[in-house]
C-alpha cells in the first residue's frame, strides 16, 4: 500500500515539475525592478537589510528590508 500511494505522489510531482523552465539571464534582467551592488547591513530571524552602494536599473533606496 505505501508503495502505491509513493508510486502516485511521484507521478502527480514529476508532472508538475515538466511544467517549470528557468528563466534566461536576459528575462532576470528585463523582469528585475532593481539591480545594484549593495551591503548587508543587518540580519535578523526572518528578513535582511541591504545598503545600495550602486545602482545599475531601478531607483537607488537608501536601505531595502527583504525577506529570506
Amino acid at each position: 500500500m505505501k508503495l502505491k500511494a509513493l508510486t502516485i505522489l511521484l507521478l502527480f510531482s514529476s508532472n508538475l515539475l515538466l511544467d517549470y523552465s528557468p528563466l534566461s539571464i536576459k528575462q532576470l534582467i528585463e523582469q528585475a525592478e532593481i539591480i545594484g551592488k549593495c551591503e548587508i547591513i543587518a540580519v535578523e530571524d526572518k528578513t535582511f537589510t541591504v545598503k545600495f552602494l550602486d545602482v545599475i536599473k531601478g531607483e537607488k533606496p537608501k536601505k531595502l528590508k527583504i525577506n529570506k
